[in-house]
């Protein structure tokens, strides 16, 4: 059978407040409508075995990348899913697309997964940005403003505004 297939993150930190919660989640449904649609690869319709696999992947698997074909064998082994490895890499490309993976189906790209991707913005984002270099005291006082909220945002949360890239190149 086939199921519509969605994944969003959902922040549940808040405490035990009902009128809170009630608040928090009519706000995810805002934005899940909102992300829906703009987002119509989500609502293209996949088989609902995908969606253990996905959670199997992303919850049960410690590894941070694997190959294909060791992700083939661990699915037939511990979830009893035989899958053909041409049907594994359309699975594959479709988690790509939801975020839930890094898998490039080009040839010499396509035998490696990186299961957690989370883990790869952030080896690159240490690679783009080091605080020793990039937030030395006489560097921040040229800041003002809103540029200076622009860094702190990016110096905790690694996000970028495009404004400050000149100061950060």
């Amino acid at each position: 059978s086939r199921a519509p297939f969605s994944f969003f993150p959902v922040n549940v930190k808040g405490g035990h407040d009902p009128t809170r919660s009630q608040v928090v989640l009519n706000e995810l449904r805002t934005a899940l409508k909102l992300a829906m649609l703009h987002q119509l690869k989500a609502e293209e319709p996949v088989p609902i075995a995908w969606t253990r696999v996905c959670d199997y992947c992303s919850n049960e698997v410690k590894e941070l990348w694997m190959t294909v074909s060791d992700i083939k064998e661990r699915l037939k082994a511990d979830l009893k899913m035989d899958f053909s490895t041409e049907h594994l890499r359309l699975m594959l490309s479709k988690f790509n697309q939801l975020g839930a993976c890094l898998y490039i189906d080009e040839p010499h790209l396509n035998q490696h997964v990186v299961l957690k991707p989370k883990m790869m913005i952030e080896c690159v984002k240490s690679l783009i940005y080091d605080k020793a270099l990039h937030m030395r005291q006489q560097h921040r006082y040229q800041l003002d403003g809103i540029k200076l909220q622009l860094w702190q945002r990016f110096s905790r949360t690694g996000i970028l505004d495009t404004s400050l890239l000149k100061d950060l190149w």
